[in-house]
């Protein structure tokens, strides 16, 4: 669905029910059956695939993007932590 929009800039932040793209989760003692493996298939798609496609995966960090006309942003992709 992504691939046939057309756009300069397309980005994809993990949502917090993303869970096989959450390392951590698929490590902790409730990890629901998120194994490894799930998690690099997971990540492989979106740095893979869906990059060959215009897509980009935003990983936590700082991004900095800079437009055709010029203009930059920056997105940042913190994860949430609880107190």
């Amino acid at each position: 669905m992504l691939n046939s929009i057309e756009a300069e800039l397309k980005l994809v932040i993990a949502g917090n029910h993303d869970l096989t793209l959450d390392e951590s989760y698929y490590r902790s003692p409730n990890k629901r059956g998120i194994t490894s493996e799930d998690h690099e298939k997971a990540k492989a798609f979106w740095l893979g695939h869906a990059k060959s496609c215009g897509v980009t995966y935003l990983e936590e960090g700082m991004h900095t993007f800079t437009l055709r006309s010029g203009s930059t942003f920056t997105v940042s992709n913190l994860r949430y932590r609880r107190c």
